[in-house]
């Protein structure tokens, strides 16, 4: 082969880790672009700030002019066009346990729950057994989303009380949830 043209073939060739190519990417992902920004900040929260005692979980806004399907519009917030984002954060501590987008524009398969479970790989088969135990939860719900997120601060540190307690509002006030939660973190969160 000719100098000139494995130069043309070196400089013309791009590696990609992802199988997918780059649009295939963003039409199934909206948030392709900070994606590896937003699970790499997820999973940092996860590692380090672990509330004990009292946390609260409850939705947070990045607010948004751009032209993105992740952007959803609430008229009654001060946000009205933003980016949501589940959080669970401690009261003790201005600390983020957790963090996942809401899933809004996202045409993947994979449910948010198995994006959740993909990041921080410590649940296996818990994760497993709590959906499909005899309380069922979908995993395409967002209450399954909210039980992993809730879980898993349990099952990386123990509180020294041997409780949890955690306040939400009205959209995450469920029986069902409440029920399972009890059952899959042992009696820890309350």
């Amino acid at each position: 082969m000719a100098r000139n043209r494995f130069q043309f073939i070196r400089s013309s060739l791009t590696l990609k880790a992802d199988t997918m190519s780059a649009d295939a990417l963003s039409s199934m992902d909206p948030l392709h672009s900070c994606r590896r920004l937003l699970d790499t900040i997820g999973k940092s929260f996860g590692e380090i700030a672990v509330p004990v005692g009292t946390c609260a979980r409850d939705e947070a806004s990045c607010r948004s002019k751009a032209r993105n399907r992740a952007i959803s519009f609430i008229p009654n917030k001060p946000d009205k066009f933003a980016i949501r984002f589940y959080c669970n954060v401690g009261t003790a501590g201005p600390y983020i346990h957790s963090m996942c987008d809401n899933g809004r524009g996202h045409r993947s398969p994979l449910s948010q729950v198995v994006r959740y479970n993909h990041l921080h790989r410590i649940f296996g088969q818990i994760l497993n057994t709590a959906l499909n135990s005899t309380l069922i939860i979908d995993k395409s719900f967002a209450s399954a989303l909210c039980l992993c997120q809730l879980v898993h601060q349990s099952k990386i540190y123990r509180p020294p009380n041997s409780y949890r307690v955690v306040f939400c509002d009205n959209f995450y006030t469920r029986p069902r949830l409440a029920e399972k939660l009890l059952q899959v973190s042992d009696g820890d969160i309350k």
